[in-house]
């Protein structure tokens, strides 16, 4: 997924605070990870 923003970090508790949809199942974990668009032709 693209254009997630990350609202808050949580050190104490390893968390972070995404706004906007985040695809899978609930209670499941998710990958984050930097993203480049690529260049429309």
């Amino acid at each position: 997924m693209q254009n997630l923003e990350v609202v808050a970090v949580d050190t104490d508790h390893n968390a972070l605070l995404i706004k906007g949809n985040v695809p899978g199942a609930n209670k499941s974990f998710v990958t984050v990870r930097t993203a480049v668009k690529s260049v429309a032709k």
